[in-house]
């Protein structure tokens, strides 16, 4: 019976970031020595031994390309030191240490607004007549104006169903296609038959709408409007 191979692709991942961290460390290690090395190169010896260097100038213009090359060495010199330091302290503080389970920190750590917006979404956020509240304003906003099946609340009812249409000052709305609740004052029956039937542009919400919404909405549009 052959035995069976585990491939432990976590620590196969580390150990390949490692390696490649430690070679790109050394490769920076190299570059920096040559660097050096040519600069240290170019200005020993004496002036009948040195080859012709832009680190020995002779004339002003090539003293003046001197200057910016010192300034761009002393840049990347700087650059280089900063990266390689950065690496290092990435190697050794993030390395693998024993006794790691494999397991990845939350990405998303400190942030309420992307822990609550990634996936998934967690449950009951807002509950009751809040979660109720919540449905009638994104059907609303979201052009669907449909009230969620179990809310009685009038006044999210209208808002979600009414409120594009018809101006009512207790709900906050502006409507302009149908008449002002608050200049008509329609009474609870009127509503009533208005919201189950429909009647002109208003389409008949029966069906749509429960019969203990209708009433809700109905209550609520007539003990409000014009006040």
């Amino acid at each position: 019976m052959k035995p069976e191979i585990v491939i432990d692709a976590h620590g196969l991942l580390c150990a390949s970031l490692r390696y490649r961290g430690v070679e790109i460390l050394r490769r920076v290690g190299v570059l920096f020595a040559l660097i050096l090395g040519a600069a240290v190169a170019a200005f020993a010896g004496d002036d009948t031994t040195r080859t012709s260097s832009i680190f020995a100038p002779i004339s002003a213009p090539a003293d003046a390309v001197r200057t910016i090359a010192m300034l761009v060495l002393a840049i990347t010199a700087a650059i280089a030191v900063i990266v390689g330091g950065l690496l290092t302290y990435s190697i050794v503080r993030y390395r693998l240490r024993p006794g790691d389970d494999g397991s990845e920190p939350p990405q998303v750590y400190g942030s309420d607004q992307i822990e609550l917006a990634s996936p998934p979404m967690p449950a009951n956020l807002v509950t009751g007549s809040n979660a109720d509240a919540v449905a009638a304003y994104v059907a609303l906003v979201a052009g669907k104006p449909v009230a969620a099946k179990s809310t009685t609340n009038g006044k999210d009812i209208f808002t979600a169903n009414c409120g594009s249409c018809h101006t009512l000052k207790d709900a906050g709305t502006s409507g302009t296609v149908g008449p002002n609740l608050d200049q008509l004052k329609p009474s609870l029956a009127i509503v009533q038959k208005q919201v189950t039937n429909g009647g002109g542009a208003m389409p008949a919400f029966k069906g749509t709408l429960t019969a203990a919404q209708i009433m809700a909405v109905a209550k609520y549009v007539s003990s409000v409007a014009g006040k």
